[in-house]
Order: structure tokens, then C-alpha cells, then sequence
């Protein structure tokens, strides 16, 4: 059960770092758009701004799936333990 849902994960999460690179490419592409216009300095600051906050949003969601992991771990680790014992 725990490899179903380990796999489950797994294609879950690549759809979601698949549809995140097209979305970062896309916010890219806007961005060289309007840096390209009048309003540069503007447009600048607020993709760094984007950038940054999705950058925290990115680190926080894979502590998140890292404390998941390890918990999960660890119980399968204590779960092998008291069974060969």
C-alpha cells in the first residue's frame, strides 16, 4: 500500500513540477515583455517579487514532503523492527 501511494505521489508530483515549468517559462516570456516596455524598473521589481515568493512557496512544500517522507520512514523502519523481532 505504501509503494501504491509512494507511486501515486511520484506522478503527482512530476505533473505538478511539469505544469510548473510551463508556467515559469510563460511568467518569463511576460516578463521580458514588459521589461521591454515603458515601465522597467516596475516590471522588474514585481517578477522578482513573483519569483521570490514562489521560490518560498517551493522550498516550504518540500519541507513539507520531506517531514511526510521522513515520518513515513520511520514508521515502516519501527514497523520492519517489531516484526523481525
Amino acid at each position: 500500500m505504501v509503494f501504491k501511494n509512494a507511486n501515486k505521489f511520484s506522478y503527482m508530483l512530476f505533473a505538478k513540477s511539469a505544469s510548473f515549468k510551463a508556467y515559469m517559462k510563460k511568467l518569463h516570456e511576460k516578463a521580458d515583455e514588459h521589461v521591454n516596455g515603458e515601465k522597467k524598473a516596475q516590471g522588474v521589481l514585481e517578477y522578482v517579487l513573483i519569483f521570490v515568493v514562489v521560490g518560498l512557496a517551493l522550498v516550504k512544500g518540500l519541507q513539507i514532503v520531506r517531514d511526510k517522507l521522513n515520518s513515513k520512514l520511520k514508521e515502516a523502519g519501527s514497523s520492519i523492527d517489531s516484526a523481525g523481532n
